[in-house]
């Protein structure tokens, strides 16, 4: 039964581990997201001003 305990507290901590990379990597992904976007944004408000006829 011991064993068991201890190989299941192994594979727990290695979840979390896991766990924890995934939410690392979405928030890194998240952060791309956000600077693409604002850079669309900047292109889509200079285009717009383009086509008024401002500069």
């Amino acid at each position: 039964m011991l064993k068991m305990t201890g190989e299941i507290e192994q594979c727990s901590d290695e979840i979390e581990v896991e766990i924890e990379q995934a939410k690392e990597g979405v928030a890194d992904k998240y952060r791309v997201l956000e600077e693409e976007k604002e850079r669309f944004q900047k292109v889509a408000l200079a285009a717009l001003n383009i086509l008024s006829g401002g500069i």
